[in-house]
């Protein structure tokens, strides 16, 4: 039993340097994903691979398996604050809205000061459309942290649906303030970019939003410096996209 354990461990620590080396692609998250099934075949009461392979699951879009490995966590772990929040995130990439909001709830419950919970919630709020509601939880998420950009940016988009588009405008100015500055990424070291793709990629929204705004916002003849600040928004805009495409060429959005 001891060396089955001792077994079960190393097939772990390799899932985890597979997971969360500087560029994980998705064959290592499969390679994570067998070594975490091998580890929790080897040695069932392993709730931290079982944890790590239910996000893995997320990484890998299989929500209902991630569902199910969070579930048997929760069940070993009734007061894990993290796994109510990953089995929230899989329920709303499923769009089961409701679900998602009690998940999301009992993490913040279990621990009040989880800023991605709220966010989380906040998102879910956004998608059944009610933008008060997600303004609410992603200010408590700014509260707790005052350099989430994606907090900033999902808050400007509830903004300018409730018709609040000088708040919308704060906001978006937030995300441009507070993104990786306008290097220019060549080859390989793009694709380093991960996860910092999905920032350039909202900043590049937020100066479109920002442009179409300010032509919106401040009608009729605007001075020449108001003009040249929406040609630099477009323009900047365009920069992040042809980053995001160089990166990702498949890239819908």
């Amino acid at each position: 039993k001891t060396a089955q354990a001792s077994l079960a461990d190393a097939y772990y620590q390799r899932a985890l340097a597979n997971r969360y080396h500087d560029n994980p692609r998705q064959v290592d998250q499969k390679k994570a994903e067998a070594d975490l099934t091998r580890a929790l075949t080897l040695d069932p009461s392993h709730v931290a691979a079982r944890y790590e392979k239910g996000l893995t699951l997320i990484d890998l879009e299989l929500y209902p398996a991630a569902i199910e490995t969070l579930s048997d966590v929760i069940r070993l772990q009734p007061q894990n604050a993290e796994a109510y929040y990953a089995r929230g995130v899989a329920a709303r990439k499923l769009r089961s809205y409701r679900p998602a909001l009690q998940d999301l709830s009992r993490a913040i419950q279990l621990s009040p000061k989880f800023t991605k919970a709220y966010f989380e919630r906040g998102r879910v709020y956004a998608e059944l459309g009610n933008q008060r509601s997600a303004i609410d939880d992603l200010n408590r998420a700014i509260a707790l942290n005052s350099e989430f950009i994606d907090a900033y940016y999902s808050r400007a988009l509830a903004y300018e649906k409730l018709g609040l588009n000088q708040k919308a405008i704060a906001d978006y100015i937030q995300v441009v303030r507070l993104a990786a500055p306008d290097d220019r990424f060549e080859g390989d070291q793009t694709e380093q970019l991960g996860a910092k793709l999905a920032t350039v990629f909202h900043r590049g929204v937020a100066r479109v939003r920002l442009a179409r705004l300010l032509n919106s916002f401040l009608p009729g003849d605007r001075s020449k410096s108001e003009q040249l600040a929406k040609k630099d928004y477009l323009e900047s805009a365009e920069r992040d996209f042809a980053q995001v495409i160089a990166a990702r060429p498949a890239f819908a959005n």
